[in-house]
């Protein structure tokens, strides 16, 4: 007898699932993070950047060269947000960095948290640490200042007693305090040189700690630190961008802002594609030289010319005059004709070089030529 329906059922519920190698899912790994690792990455990080490798303040004194130093510019991070025309920076950064830089503030973690918001806290971190250290030096350039303005008005009183009491030799104590008072005003300059070479090495040494964490959160365009001039102008283009997107994200939430940057991902995505396909696709116009076009035109039939007939040399012929010829002698030069003027009578063009030799003709006299024709009418 067949088993009933309700029999394979109950035995196909007894079985264990058979599950598909299609449904497997990855295996994730996770990373946990305690108080303690981060005390001990904090600690070695605030050690790195009180001592300076050397190889990067050998770096910094070469760009001082003779001059005193100064902060390198621009800076990390300023005290407003810039304003951008485009929020994903592309303007600012190019279209490959942007993308590279929206897909890091869209990630998210396999349990769904943004590691956009991670990544924005650390600049806002790297945000305050200039700030409190612009604050710092600022703290430090009052007190200098009003320590100066102290020392100068008890020096003053000092210099004011001593005059008043000079007598006969005031001429002398004056000029004596003229001189106390330069020399006053020269070090003074000097305290305010030493404490501007001050900042401006607490601000390098700020520089190279940020480019150190920024480094460790592979940042586009930060790849440790450096001194390069156009790589800081770089990395601070960056920094704008971080910026920005730091304070909109604090300002409208983070999931307004998530969407509003998955959408110019997707845009800055689609530009990217088209203009590569348009660099396949595209091919360069230009105009061929003058050789290549004659080399790509079709060859023309030649035409067939007449064959140039060889040059014949013909004795010369005797002109015929009414009137005696005059005499000629043999090595005489011959005249050409002139420019212009019809040829004579009898003519004909010799090839150049051509030099006929001349007959010498017998003599005739008047009275045998009358006697010749007499002779002839007869």
């Amino acid at each position: 007898e067949p088993p009933k329906q309700d029999e394979m059922e109950a035995e196909d519920a007894k079985r264990p699932a058979k599950r598909s190698r299609w449904d497997q899912k990855a295996s994730v790994e996770t990373e946990t993070v305690r108080a303690s690792s981060i005390d001990a990455v904090a600690g070695v990080l605030v050690a790195t950047s009180n001592n300076m490798p050397s190889d990067i303040e050998t770096l910094w004194h070469a760009r001082d060269g003779g001059s005193l130093p100064s902060r390198p510019e621009p800076p990390m991070f300023t005290a407003s947000p810039p304003k951008l025309g485009d929020p994903s920076g592309k303007d600012l950064v190019g279209n490959e960095t942007a993308l590279k830089i929206l897909a890091m503030l869209t990630a998210k973690t396999h349990d769904e948290k943004s590691l956009g918001s991670a990544l924005l806290d650390l600049c806002n971190a790297c945000w305050m640490m200039t700030a409190l250290k612009e604050e710092e030096i600022v703290k430090a350039q009052d007190s200098l200042e009003k320590k100066i303005i102290a020392d100068r008005e008890a020096m003053e009183v000092d210099l004011d007693a001593r005059a008043s009491v000079a007598g006969g030799a005031l001429a002398a104590v004056q000029q004596a305090n003229e001189k106390e008072r330069n020399s006053f005003t020269a070090q003074s300059e000097d305290q305010r040189k030493q404490l501007l070479a001050y900042g401006a090495w607490e601000f390098r040494k700020l520089l190279y700690t940020q480019q150190i964490i920024l480094s460790s959160a592979k940042l586009p365009g930060f790849e440790g630190p450096t001194v390069d001039s156009a790589v800081i102008v770089f990395q601070s283009k960056v920094c704008s961008v971080m910026h920005s997107a730091f304070y909109l994200r604090a300002r409208v939430g983070e999931t307004s802002h998530v969407n509003m940057l998955t959408k110019q991902r997707e845009s800055l995505e689609k530009i990217i594609q088209t203009s590569a396909k348009n660099e396949l696709v595209e091919e360069p116009k230009y105009q061929a030289p003058f050789q290549m076009q004659q080399q790509l035109m079709p060859p023309q039939p030649m035409q067939q010319q007449p064959m140039q007939q060889p040059m014949q040399f013909q004795q010369p012929m005797a002109p015929q005059f009414s009137q005696p010829p005059p005499m000629m002698y043999a090595g005489q030069p011959q005249q050409p004709p002139m420019m212009g003027a019809p040829p004579p009578m009898g003519y004909q063009a010799m090839p150049t070089g051509f030099q006929p030799q001349m007959m010498m003709q017998p003599q005739q006299f008047p009275g045998q030529l009358n006697a010749h024709f007499q002779r002839r009418q007869n």
